[in-house]
């Protein structure tokens, strides 16, 4: 069966995802260990986004299924945080398992291969700057004589 949601697809919803976790707690006025814990969880999904081979990827080292597994192991826990924090806030429950679920759903109608499309100009040249920034920050090994 041909997934319905591509690779780049897949990356536009985790930007928005990861922005949509970052803000709507706040927005909802959740508890504090809510908010936190949800900022936790954008911020997760953020660094394995921009590590994803995809479209939207900056660093490109992590396989897309590697990063489908994440998003269903985040979605889990998305879905029982509320219950594992004794929130009581009923919108709290219905965001956090909405969004959970939203997760395992969508990872489980994306495509696993990338159709070879590059990333728009300005993405590409940010990622350039990214990839120099990291190969700069690793260590050199000298080589064996």
């Amino acid at each position: 069966m041909r997934k319905p949601i591509s690779t780049e697809m897949h990356a536009a919803i985790d930007y928005l995802t990861v922005g949509t976790l970052a803000t709507l707690p706040r927005m909802l006025g959740f508890s504090r260990t809510m908010t936190c814990a949800m900022d936790s969880i954008a911020l997760t999904k953020l660094i394995y986004t921009l590590f994803t081979r995809h479209e939207g990827g900056i660093v490109r080292k992590l396989p897309m299924k590697a990063h489908l597994a994440m998003d269903a192991i985040g979605g889990t826990g998305l879905c029982a945080l509320p219950f594992m924090l004794g929130e009581d806030d009923e919108r709290a429950i219905a965001t956090s398992m909405s969004m959970g679920l939203m997760d395992i759903v969508v990872g489980a109608l994306t495509q696993t291969q990338s159709r070879g499309r590059g990333m728009n100009p300005a993405v590409k040249q940010v990622a350039r700057r990214a990839q120099r920034a990291v190969k700069s920050a690793m260590p050199q090994h000298a080589s064996a004589e």
